[in-house]
This record gives C-alpha cells, sequence and structure tokens, in this order.
C-alpha cells in the first residue's frame, strides 16, 4: 500500500530530471522555476487523487470503483485548477503549460495503474467462517 504511495513521487521525479537533461543536452533553457512549480502541483493532484481509494482498503467492490473515479477526478480537478491559477495569477512562462501537460499525464498514467492494481485485489472479509 505505501509502496503505490512513492510510485507517483518517483516518476515526477524521473521525468523532471530527464526532462532537465534533454533540455540541457539539446540547448534548450528548462525553465527551472517553471519546472518546481509544475512538479508541486502535480505531486499534490496525484496525493490527493489517491487518498479516496486508500481510504477504503478493505471496501466492496462497487466503492473502490467510486473510490478510484474520485481520485482521478480530483487529479483532473486539481490540476485544472492549479494550473489555470498560476497561469493567470503567476503569468509564468509557456514552459509551465508544457511541463504540466507532462506531468499530467504521467501522474494520470501512474494513478491508473495503482487504481486498477486495488480493484484487482480480492476483498479480504472481515468476519470469521464460523465452524
Amino acid at each position: 500500500m505505501f509502496r503505490s504511495m512513492l510510485l507517483s513521487p518517483s516518476v515526477i521525479l524521473v521525468a523532471a530530471v530527464a526532462g532537465t537533461i534533454i533540455c540541457r543536452a539539446t540547448g534548450v533553457d528548462p525553465h527551472l522555476h517553471e519546472l518546481l512549480l509544475a512538479c508541486g502541483l502535480a505531486l499534490l493532484a496525484s496525493a490527493a487523487g489517491a487518498l479516496p481509494i486508500l481510504c477504503l482498503p478493505h471496501a466492496a467492490p462497487a466503492s473502490r470503483f467510486q473510490a478510484a473515479l474520485l481520485g482521478s477526478i480530483l487529479h483532473l480537478l486539481i490540476c485544472l485548477v492549479g494550473g489555470c491559477s498560476i497561469v493567470f495569477l503567476g503569468h509564468p512562462t509557456d514552459a509551465f503549460v508544457y511541463w504540466m501537460l507532462i506531468l499530467y499525464w504521467l501522474t494520470l498514467s501512474t494513478m491508473c495503474v495503482v487504481f486498477i492494481s486495488r480493484l484487482r485485489t480480492p476483498v479480504r472479509s472481515l468476519e470469521t467462517p464460523s465452524h
């Protein structure tokens, strides 16, 4: 359970480091300030999106499915509202939008992998069988 919570931050870190290396190797400015803003927002969105399904580990399959759906919607809304707020209030360069798009799709894909693995695990009954 806790390993899945480390998956999104790991993906964000790998994407940020790889993107920075690729940008520097090709002579393009990686815009580190915008990268850090996008990383923070993606981390916040993926953490909030993972909460509903992590709070219901022994729930019925239908409840876990609804929690996964709610988590993906939370992830989308936090990325959308946070990204729009940063763009309209902070006026960053266009690099923020590109970093945010990359990190949004990577964290969404990561969350979907976690959600699917949670939905496929069988529900353990909390009751003891009677003999």
